[in-house]
């Protein structure tokens, strides 16, 4: 996999989330996909959430935030308005052109 300037940023976000193996997964079926785009955890505590949702969405980027990160900060619904929108457009737009 090679990443660039034009690969989307997808993440899972929350606290904790190293142990997670969402990223393993999740860029195995982007590579099978041959969709060009990484998935990354983002460690986030409960209180840097909206910042944090919020430059990823600036760049593109979208991703699932744990529910324990939710339930502390209570920012499901910008979670969801911000993240699935753009997880939907990386699937919409197929492979990628680049080889």
């Amino acid at each position: 996999m090679e990443i660039s300037a034009s690969t989307r940023l997808l993440a899972v976000i929350g606290d904790p989330v190293t142990h997670s193996l969402s990223p393993v997964m999740h860029n195995a079926a982007l590579r099978a996909l041959g969709l060009d785009a990484v998935y990354v955890a983002l460690p986030t505590p409960a209180e840097a959430l909206p910042p944090v949702l919020a430059a990823l969405a600036a760049v593109g980027g979208s991703g699932n935030v744990t529910v324990p990160t939710r339930k502390r900060r209570n920012d499901a619904w910008r979670a969801k308005r911000i993240c699935a929108p753009a997880w939907a457009r990386a699937i919409r737009s197929g492979p990628s052109a680049a080889s």
